[in-house]
């Protein structure tokens, strides 16, 4: 014979649209698909397996939306700079921004920071500024070998650095 509290501890079994409470003591009412358990507010706290939790706990998903990350099913907010956002809610974490931003990472990374668009006569740091700055490097190269290292004419300089100084405006 089991005693009254060794009986609160067994798990119940629950029929039709009711689900174990968070403890397992009770069943409540649940209306969320695919949600294993559900609080006595109708708020899911887990879902079946495979199937993530939304971040406001009324929903059992296949994926998590924009703007949140999968963590052990459990769908978060990326960090507030972020878009999209993979594995984790730091800054550096992001893999998409918002509009008026782009994203900063290194050649070798899939995820960066979010930072303001280039406007005006600035331009972005990255790939495209590296090709950018390779090609001066040859210009400048191919100039001094024309003029013997010595310095030619400005028109020749300006007709060899114009279109690289133009591109980057």
């Amino acid at each position: 014979v089991l005693e009254a509290r060794e009986c609160a501890q067994v798990p119940h079994i629950c029929n039709n649209d009711k689900k174990p409470n968070t403890t397992g003591t009770a069943c409540v009412a649940c209306t969320i698909a695919d949600c294993a358990n559900c609080n006595e507010e109708n708020v899911c706290e887990a879902c079946t397996s495979n199937k993530k939790l939304s971040p406001l706990k009324d929903a059992c998903l296949d994926s998590c939306p924009a703007g949140t990350y999968n963590d052990k099913n459990i769908c978060k907010p990326c960090h507030t700079s972020c878009a999209e956002c993979n594995g984790n809610a730091n800054q550096d974490s992001c893999t998409a921004c918002y509009p008026g931003h782009v994203l900063n990472k290194s050649d070798s990374s899939t995820t960066g920071t979010c930072i303001p668009e280039c406007t005006g006569r600035c331009y972005a740091a990255g790939p495209l500024a590296r090709g950018a700055a390779q090609n001066l490097t040859s210009k400048l190269a191919q100039f001094l070998a024309m003029s013997g290292g010595e310095g030619g004419s400005r028109s020749e300089y300006w007709g060899l650095f114009f279109p690289v100084f133009r591109r980057m405006m």
